[in-house]
C-alpha cells in the first residue's frame, strides 16, 4: 500500500532526524564519550535520515508502473491511423513510454543498492550497540581478542590458497576445465572451499597418474 509505505517512511525519516540531533548533542556535551563510536553513530543516523528523505521525494515523483503499462498498451490498441505521420506518432509514444519504464527500473535498482548499503551501516551500528552491554558483547569481544591471530592466519591462508590454485592450474589445467587458467583455478578452489563441489565436471575423464594428481590436490 503506497500510503502505508509513505507514512512509515516519514516516521523513519523523523525518528532518524531526532537521532542525528541526539548524537550531535551527545558529542558536544559529553567529553567522556568514545568519539569513534559516537561519530559512526552520527554517520549511521544521518545516512538513514538523508536516504529516507531522498527516497520519499523521488518516490513521490515517480509515475506508477501500472500507469506506464496502461500507456504502453493503449499506444498500440488506440492506433487507428494509416498514414506515415500517424505511424511515426504511435512509434514515438511507444518508445517514450518504454524509456520511462526503463528509467523507473534503473531508479529502483539504484535505490535497492543504496538501501542495501544503508542496511549494512545499520547492521554494524547494531553490533556496536550490543557491545555496550556486558553480556551481549560476546561477538565483538571475541573478534577483538582474536584480531591479531586472525590477521596472521589469513596471511598464511592466502599464501597457501594461491599456491594450491597455481599447482592445480599447472598440473590439471590442460585436462580439467575448472583449472584451465590461474583465475579459473582460484574461482574453482573457492567454490570447493565452500562445499559446492569436490569432483570437477570432467575429472572422470582423467586416467593414470593424472587421477592420482587430482586426488592429491583435492
Amino acid at each position: 500500500d503506497k500510503l502505508a509505505f509513505s507514512v512509515l517512511l516519514a516516521v523513519a525519516n523523523i525518528t532518524s532526524f531526532f537521532g542525528v540531533v541526539l548524537s550531535m548533542y551527545k558529542l558536544y556535551k559529553d567529553p567522556r564519550c568514545d568519539w569513534g563510536l559516537g561519530c559512526f553513530e552520527l554517520v549511521a543516523r544521518a545516512s538513514m535520515c538523508i536516504y529516507c528523505f531522498v527516497l520519499q521525494i523521488s518516490q513521490a515523483q515517480q509515475i506508477p508502473m501500472g500507469t506506464e503499462y496502461d500507456h504502453l498498451l493503449h499506444t498500440i490498441l488506440d492506433f487507428h491511423g494509416h498514414g506515415p505521420e500517424e505511424w511515426e506518432t504511435a512509434l514515438q509514444r511507444y518508445f517514450d513510454t518504454k524509456t520511462h519504464i526503463y528509467s523507473e527500473t534503473e531508479w529502483m535498482l539504484r535505490h535497492r543498492i543504496a538501501c542495501y548499503l544503508i542496511l549494512w551501516v545499520q547492521f554494524l551500528q547494531l553490533i556496536f550497540y550490543f557491545h555496550a552491554h556486558p553480556r551481549m558483547a560476546v561477538l565483538t569481544k571475541t573478534v577483538l581478542a582474536s584480531l591479531d591471530m586472525m590477521f596472521h592466519f589469513f596471511i598464511i591462508f592466502a599464501v597457501l590458497f594461491l599456491l594450491l590454485a597455481f599447482m592445480a592450474s599447472w598440473m590439471l589445467g590442460g585436462e580439467v576445465l575448472a583449472f584451465m587458467t590461474y583465475g579459473e583455478a582460484i574461482a574453482s578452489q573457492g567454490r570447493m572451499l565452500f562445499g559446492e563441489w569436490i569432483y570437477a565436471d570432467n575429472a572422470d575423464e582423467l586416467f593414470g597418474s593424472m587421477v592420482v594428481m587430482y586426488w592429491i590436490y583435492a
